[in-house]
């Protein structure tokens, strides 16, 4: 008798369980809000996919699949770490001569947690200074320094007025990097052979531009609008000005202006960016959407 009654619970469950499948695969698969659909990806999609269901109601593998690769993707900008080991004419070595001026590009928010200048000398030296910034203030000196042997400088106070350049200079800086000299004085013949500055930045203008990239990438020609990312700024970020015009000239830089044309400010041919910013501020978020009717990226 136990048995027929467990046989008889297990049919009604199975039963029940069919019906609700079906009530829920008719209901989260029909037009409603993404949530919806979203909760249905997630959960009876599997189920509803099997060989146990007929062909005619059995869900298309591609309903959620579609679903997922159209969705927008969060990037968060935050602090990431960076070195730098070229200088601004994009060499790695420097012959001073009886001292000069070495000059390195660092983002417009970069902070410097570590430098190292390294230097070789083949005569006999009194001294070495360096003045960052070439202000006439010593930030590091190296009295006697090893012949023919290299020696580097990575005095803390390098790092913070690399730092403090940066801060003070004029912004929009150049393609959104400041470009800031420091004095090496000797008192014979000095060659810079090896630099590396390690700082921390948001980047926050290049990881829109790679959205972009890749929004173009995903669009293709489509005919309907495609929400293609979202990038939500920290708190901790840096106010950075940035309109089309210079916009347009980061992307010559990076030679992005067949891929992202803004003709109307000397980049490519034809206009392919709809950019509706003149500043990123700490805790916005910027809209990268593809739109059809324009053909066109817009980061809004």
């Amino acid at each position: 008798m136990a048995r027929g009654n467990l046989a008889i619970d297990t049919i009604f469950v199975m039963t029940v369980s069919i019906i609700a499948i079906f009530f829920l695969l008719f209901v989260f698969s029909g037009k409603l809000p993404a949530v919806g659909k979203e909760v249905y990806c997630k959960t009876f999609f599997h189920l509803a996919t099997s060989k146990y269901f007929p062909e005619p109601v059995r869900q298309s593998q591609d309903y959620c699949v579609n679903e997922i690769s159209n969705k927008a993707i969060l990037i968060q900008a935050s602090f990431k770490d960076y070195k730098r080991s070229v200088l601004s004419d994009g060499s790695t070595t420097a012959r001073l001569g009886a001292g000069g001026i070495i000059k390195v590009n660092l983002p417009e928010d970069a902070r410097v947690t570590f430098s190292n200048l390294t230097f070789l000398a083949k005569q006999p030296l009194t001294n070495v200074d360096i003045d960052v910034g070439s202000d006439m203030f010593i930030e590091d000196t190296l009295a006697n320094p090893p012949v023919n042997t290299r020696f580097s400088f990575t005095d803390n106070k390098i790092s913070s007025e690399l730092t403090n350049r940066v801060n003070i200079s004029a912004k929009p800086c150049l393609y959104g990097e400041c470009e800031i000299p420091i004095s090496v004085t000797a008192d014979n013949n000095i060659t810079l052979t090896d630099m590396d500055i390690e700082y921390k930045s948001c980047a926050v203008v290049d990881t829109i531009i790679a959205q972009m990239q890749l929004c173009d990438d995903k669009s293709g020609a489509s005919a309907t609008n495609i929400v293609c990312g979202e990038v939500a700024i920290s708190n901790d970020c840096q106010p950075v000005s940035i309109d089309k015009p210079q916009l347009a000239v980061r992307l010559v830089k990076e030679n992005l202006c067949e891929q992202l044309p803004i003709e109307t400010y000397g980049c490519g041919s034809g206009d392919k960016v709809d950019w509706a910013i003149t500043q990123l501020d700490p805790g916005q978020n910027i809209l990268i959407e593809y739109r059809a009717s324009t053909k066109t990226i817009a980061v809004s």
